[in-house]
């Protein structure tokens, strides 16, 4: 019995063949930055929202996901500006309130519940700014459940969230 339990915590005897042992850490993928644009900001009409909308909103693991919506071409005086915005940044399960600690040379992705919380989305602004953004992620290999999407607006020295859209994961 002693010898069994030996063979067992060591692997075969005679070979020199070892098995790695398996990884369970959570490797995010790279951040996506697949983005196009349409309209200027001179022939936008000012929105009644900048609520991004998320299609589809549900799926497996491994699907991709269009997040559409208007970019904020206005100050907050109302006033059209048509190079506010310079970058989109999109945040995978990250609390709404805590979107302020991502903005910054080092963010602090808080989850919003169990899992992991990262950066899936990270493109670049045209200048002058367009009228519409199209972005694409791809959902990650992650636990089935209901997960927060956050875009952050950047431009100039500052940092904005749009409403999240919410993805849930219906299995691998």
């Amino acid at each position: 019995m002693l010898l069994a339990l030996a063979v067992t915590a060591t692997g075969c005897l005679g070979s020199s063949h070892q098995t790695p042992p398996a990884s369970t850490a959570f490797i995010p993928p790279r951040p996506s930055t697949a983005a196009a644009y349409a309209g200027t900001a001179a022939t936008c009409p000012k929105p009644a929202t900048y609520t991004p909308r998320l299609s589809p909103t549900h799926g497996p693991a491994g699907t991709d996901a269009t997040i559409t919506g208007t970019l904020p071409l206005y100050g907050e005086n109302g006033a059209l500006s048509a190079s506010l915005t310079t970058a989109l940044v999109g945040w995978w399960n990250v609390g709404f309130r805590h979107w302020p600690e991502l903005a910054g040379a080092r963010p602090k992705a808080v989850p919003a519940q169990p899992g992991p919380a990262f950066r899936i989305l990270d493109v670049a602004v045209p200048t002058p700014n367009p009228c519409t953004y199209r972005l694409t992620i791809h959902v990650p290999e992650v636990a089935a459940g209901t997960y927060p999407i956050d875009i952050l607006v950047s431009g100039g020295r500052s940092t904005g969230s749009l409403a999240p859209v919410r993805f849930t994961v219906t299995g691998p």
